[in-house]
């Protein structure tokens, strides 16, 4: 019964985030439809059919047996890594803001670093069930999870996608706080991957104006700080209720990407820091139960993964909150199902659907 509870909670809450996300999309994108189509529902349609396929893969992944999955990991994965190729290239893809992140299909676009989440953590919770079974061998899943990390990580920052990659990188490395690794030397091998991130992220010009302009935003308000001032203005206007769905004005053009990587900000400005806190606790509600269900969960695949999804979502979520309230610098991470966005809507989907799939096998008497 219990077990039952933890699934219904699991869909009731994933379902309450996606179609408040979709339908925040009419509003959010509303002034960028009216510029580039004519139509302030352009991308309110969109999100409704990424909403329509994404629930379509959960109900259909929860009806697969585990087996049958768990036989196409290795195909998932080097699928993923050919997608992140062929957006590399021209002819297949197209430049958005500098970046080519986007691979189209007829009307849609599908950007691949996305479905890297996905099937990285299935790889990686394979190579944790192996290497877990062997006891003791952390050095040989470390060696192990690099040759798939590193390529990876590569690929990702020759878009370049320089958030992503972060995410995913702190992501593998708190898997392995989870893995049970000696702390001092979880300790001594993340500072060198900090050291090479930092200097990564001080190579591009802009990246390194994002972290300055952090330290004061007001001083860099006509140029690099004029996103996170601007943000800022709109949670300040909506106050504690907002100004009423619809009703923001930061997205009328001068919030840039405000239904994407700044969606946090119009959000509460029209709903409120009450509406904008009751997302980020339903949110929260989300990473600990799933977090809840990797303790209960037996089999070391089915554990790995749905604590990787867990992780990855919530430290999605926590650097985007972050970033848009200049906690930290700004590192381009999009609010899982709030920011507008059709892969990144399907994948979180299909992961949590997976993590709702491996607690299923879960015996009874475990419950």
């Amino acid at each position: 019964m219990r077990k039952m509870k933890d699934k219904k909670l699991l869909l009731l809450l994933t379902f309450i985030l996606s179609l408040v996300g979709t339908l925040f999309t009419a509003s959010s994108a509303a002034q960028l439809g009216i510029q580039l189509y004519s139509d302030p529902l352009n991308f309110f349609k969109h999100a409704v059919v990424y909403f329509i396929i994404g629930w379509l893969f959960f109900f259909i992944i929860i009806k697969l047996p585990s087996s049958f999955i768990k036989k196409y990991i290795d195909f998932l994965f080097y699928l993923s890594i050919t997608l992140l190729i062929i957006t590399l290239l021209p002819f297949f893809s197209h430049k958005i803001n500098g970046a080519r992140r986007w691979i189209n299909f007829g009307p849609l676009s599908f950007q691949t670093s996305e479905l890297v989440k996905l099937s990285l953590g299935l790889k990686i919770a394979n190579s944790a069930s192996f290497f877990l079974a062997l006891k003791n061998n952390i050095s040989g899943f470390i060696v192990n999870i690099s040759l798939y990390l590193v390529p990876i990580s590569i690929l990702i920052a020759m878009q370049p996608d320089y958030g992503t990659m972060t995410l995913i990188v702190v992501t593998v490395f708190l898997f392995l706080l989870f893995m049970g690794i000696n702390f001092r030397f979880w300790l001594s091998i993340t500072s060198i991957v900090f050291v090479i991130l930092l200097i990564g992220a001080l190579l591009a010009p802009y990246r390194l104006q994002r972290i300055t302009s952090n330290f004061n935003p007001w001083a860099h308000m006509q140029t690099s700080g004029y996103q996170i001032v601007q943000a800022l203005y709109g949670i300040g206007d909506g106050g504690f209720f907002g100004q009423g769905l619809g009703s923001g004005k930061q997205k009328l053009g001068y919030l840039p990407e405000a239904h994407t990587d700044f969606v946090y900000s119009v959000f509460s400005e029209e709903v409120g820091m009450v509406g904008g806190a009751a997302f980020l606790f339903t949110f929260l509600n989300l990473v600990l139960l799933l977090y809840k269900m990797a303790k209960k969960v037996t089999d070391p695949f089915d554990k790995s993964f749905i604590f990787w999804t867990a992780t990855i979502l919530g430290l999605q979520c926590f650097l985007n909150v972050f970033m848009v309230l200049n906690i930290i610098p700004v590192i381009g991470v999009p609010l899982p199902f709030l920011s507008y966005g059709g892969t990144s809507e399907v994948v979180n989907l299909i992961m949590i659907a997976l993590c709702y799939k491996f607690y299923s096998d879960l015996p009874r008497g475990l419950q």
